[in-house]
This record gives structure tokens, C-alpha cells and sequence, in this order.
């Protein structure tokens, strides 16, 4: 039988099996709120989903040492939320926790995080400072997407995994390092990074997916590993000033309108090796491309 929440103040809660206790939801309308360690003796280790979703007169949050888990969507559009402060037990933060908490500025993980979930910081306008522990091994999927005043994020060595479009339209992102744990570059990943100017690729970037670069308009600088296999279409469309590009040897595959939009495209240069697939597309899409020795002359777009 489904428990019944008892009410503590502003809060309901939930008395778990364990005896531990969960927050439920918050009906205040504080503009500053401190959730209490402890209920009745009893230990709150858990806010539930949704449990302060719309509070849009709130601004500062402190969480208590003890808890262990932020559900989905907690703090789901509370836009004049400011400040979170969150404790060193925590070990998991939900899809969208903070999405939409468009005044918030900063951000510190405690060190028990391993995975930032899928849309948790998406539409956090004014976010301009990130810390994330060392521990980390992955960011989902449009995690920090429309986060427009990111500037500059710290990646952390063991990081393995970047979901798609994890930092699309971070129109202010202009430095970014790679851990060289990572093999697959996804969809949409730095999508519409305005002033992102050079990237640098680990060595086992294998893949390199579609619209990964797209409408980095800013882009001059991209170094690519030699075990690059595949480059998705639309990868660096728009990269208006991307001027040059070395292709390694082993892509085998590259999509459609890769680059185009490259240096308003008449003006791009791909560097390939001979007899390669790279070559060959440059032939087949009408591309400038030199040779990777640089003793040839350059080829032009008919490939003369």
C-alpha cells in the first residue's frame, strides 16, 4: 500500500523502509530555503522528483549533508534560483534538475557525482562557472545545451563519454579539452559554439558524428587523430572561418556537406594522404586539397 506523505513545515515527506526520509515536494514561497537534515530524528538522504519545480520566487537553496539523491526536474524552472548548495554526500542528480534556472551562475559538484544526467543544466542562461570532480565519468545527452554565458569548462581526465548535442548553442564556449578516454565525438555535441576557435581531438577519436562542429562560426583551428574513421555529414558545415583541414588517412567515410561553408568553401584546403578516400572525396565534392607532404602543387577544384 502506497504510503501517504506527512507534512514538516513547507514540506511533505515520505518515511522510507530504511528509515530515512524523503522530501516530497516544498509548497513554501520562500525566496531562500534550507532543507532540514533531519525530520522527527529521522534522515532526509532524498528530494523527490519535482519536488520544487515552478518555485520561481526561489533563489537560494542549501541541501543538508545526508542526502544522497536529487530526483528529475527538482528544481525544474525556477528561474530566479541563484545559488545551490550541495552537499558532499550527494552520489546522483536527476534528468533536468536544474533546467531552465536561467539565473543561476555557478555550479560545484561534490566528488560522489560520476555522471551528469541528460538535459540537467539545459536552458541555464546566465551559468558562467562549472566544477566537475574528478570522478566523473560521463555528461548525457544536451546536459549543458543553451548554457549561452559557458565560457570555459574543465572535462576531467577519466571522462569516457560526451552525449549528443551536450553543449549545443554554448554560444560563449571558447575553450574546451577533450579526455583522451574518448573514442566517439556524437551528434550535435558542440553544435552552434560561436566562438569555440581550435579543438584538438584525442588519439582514439575514432567517429566524428553528424553536425558534431556545425555553425562553429568561429572555428580556425581543428586537429584530428590518425585513427579518424568516419566524419558525419553537416560535421563542420558552416565553420565559416575554418581555412584548412587535415584528413588522415584512415577515414574511410565522410558525410555529406562535411564542410561545407568552410571558409565560405571556395577558399577551403583539406590535407590528404595520396590514393586516399579523402582524396577522393575532395575530387568527387569539388574541393580543394593538397597533399599531406606538401612537395606537390596544390590541386584545385577540378582537379588539376
Amino acid at each position: 500500500m502506497k504510503q501517504k506523505p506527512h507534512k514538516f513545515g513547507n514540506f511533505s515527506y515520505t518515511l522510507m523502509s530504511d528509515g530515512t526520509v524523503r522530501i516530497e515536494r516544498y509548497k513554501g514561497s520562500e525566496e531562500e530555503v534550507i532543507i532540514p537534515e533531519q525530520v522527527y530524528g529521522h534522515k532526509v538522504t532524498e528530494i523527490r522528483t519535482g519536488a520544487f519545480r515552478n518555485r520561481r520566487k526561489l533563489e537560494t537553496v542549501t541541501l543538508p549533508e545526508g542526502v544522497q539523491k536529487i530526483g528529475k526536474r527538482v528544481f525544474l524552472n525556477c528561474k530566479k534560483l541563484t545559488l545551490v548548495e550541495l552537499p558532499e554526500s550527494l552520489t546522483q542528480i536527476g534528468d533536468s534538475a536544474f533546467a531552465n534556472c536561467r539565473s543561476l551562475g555557478s555550479i560545484i559538484f561534490p566528488d560522489g557525482i560520476t555522471y551528469v544526467c541528460r538535459k540537467t543544466f539545459s536552458g541555464c542562461w546566465n551559468l558562467e562557472q562549472v566544477m566537475l570532480p574528478e570522478g566523473l565519468t560521463g555528461i548525457g545527452k544536451e546536459a549543458f545545451k543553451y548554457c549561452y554565458s559557458l565560457e570555459e569548462i574543465t572535462l576531467p581526465d577519466h571522462m569516457t563519454l560526451l552525449g549528443e548535442k551536450a553543449f549545443k548553442n554554448c554560444s560563449a564556449l571558447e575553450k574546451i579539452n577533450l579526455p583522451e578516454g574518448m573514442t566517439v565525438i556524437k551528434e550535435g555535441t558542440f553544435l552552434g559554439c560561436w566562438k569555440l576557435t581550435e579543438i584538438s581531438l584525442p588519439k582514439h577519436i575514432e567517429h566524428i558524428g553528424p553536425k558534431a562542429f556545425r555553425d562553429c562560426i568561429a572555428l580556425r583551428k581543428v586537429t584530428l587523430p590518425a585513427g579518424l574513421t568516419t566524419i558525419g555529414e553537416k560535421a563542420f558545415c558552416h565553420c565559416y572561418h575554418l581555412a584548412e583541414i587535415t584528413l588522415p588517412g584512415a577515414v574511410m567515410s565522410i558525410g555529406e556537406k562535411a564542410f561545407h561553408g568552410c571558409k565560405w568553401f571556395e577558399d577551403f584546403t583539406a590535407i590528404v594522404t595520396r590514393s586516399s578516400y579523402a582524396e577522393n572525396y575532395c575530387k568527387e565534392n569539388g574541393m580543394k586539397y593538397t597533399f599531406l607532404d606538401r612537395n606537390d602543387q596544390e590541386v584545385g577544384k577540378d582537379g588539376n
